[in-house]
């Protein structure tokens, strides 16, 4: 009657086969080492961003003066994270990539990254590459429950990568800002015309405090100041690779290769 083997009974297989365990071990550490000298090191770059605290407000239209003479109206503001929201959208999007595009330093850098000292450099020969460059490597991660964003980033000079996720989050905010003064500079052109067509007092009164609305974000939008994000925590690299982990990757070599030599052993132990 045969009975469930014990861990007595393990280790004393383990004892008999150890010549295929140590050689499986060994070969685990071979492969391990093979692996730790064709990596290139990974530094991890990390930033955190959040939302801008003053201009993360977009303008509701102010209403219309009523004619019974009361007070005018008051400019009202909603609180959005809709600029933070299309911020992180379009970070690693073409847009951004064109406008980092013809910066060589972020090129030259991006062309010596690589995972192994014989694998290709990324090709980058269009705002498109670069911008499949960014997705693939640029993580954005959720800081817990908060509105807070971690952009990631590993790269093998750790000068590097607080270079590239500084001039993204710059170019990213000013992409955002530009577009919304151009969209502030056509209302303020259209209103002025409609001002200058309108006879009724009533209506020139109306337009007249838009006006006055869109003026006042212009002023805001001229402000040298984060608009759709703010760095919460500005870009730093860790002191050490982040990757490959060295004494993890040997660890779990010589465990899976030892592994394997028991099972080999076992399988053939019948014929020894």
């Amino acid at each position: 009657m045969r009975h469930d083997p014990t861990l007595g009974d393990v280790l004393k297989d383990i004892w008999r086969l150890k010549g295929f365990v140590a050689g499986g071990a060994c070969l685990g550490g071979l492969i391990a080492l093979g692996f730790l000298i064709f990596a290139v090191p990974q530094y991890k770059t990390t930033m955190l961003i959040g939302p801008a605290a003053d201009n993360s407000l977009h303008f509701r239209p102010a209403a219309l003066p009523d004619s019974g003479g009361g007070p005018p109206p008051r400019r009202t503001e909603e609180p959005s994270s809709d600029n933070f929201t299309r911020f992180y959208t379009i970070l690693q999007g073409r847009t951004v990539a064109a406008a980092l595009f013809p910066d060589e330093k972020i090129r030259r850098g991006i062309a010596a990254d690589r995972p192994f000292r014989f694998s290709r450099p990324p090709s980058l020969s269009s705002p498109e590459s670069l911008a499949a460059y960014l997705q693939k490597n640029i993580k954005i991660e959720p800081v817990g429950m908060t509105a807070l964003k971690r952009v990631v980033y590993l790269h093998q000079d750790p000068a590097f990568g607080p270079y590239l996720l500084t001039r993204l989050q710059g170019a990213a905010d000013r992409t955002i800002r530009v577009e919304t003064q151009n969209r502030n500079a056509e209302r303020i052109t259209w209103l002025t015309g409609a001002l200058a067509r309108t006879l009724h007092p009533d209506h020139k009164k109306a337009i007249g405090l838009l006006l006055l609305e869109q003026e006042q974000i212009r002023m805001i939008l001229a402000m040298e100041e984060p608009f759709a994000a703010t760095v919460v925590e500005p870009a730093a690299t860790g002191p050490r690779p982040y990757w490959p982990r060295k004494t993890l990757i040997t660890l779990a070599s010589l465990a899976i290769g030892a592994f394997f030599g028991y099972l080999v052993g076992a399988a053939r132990r019948p014929e020894v």
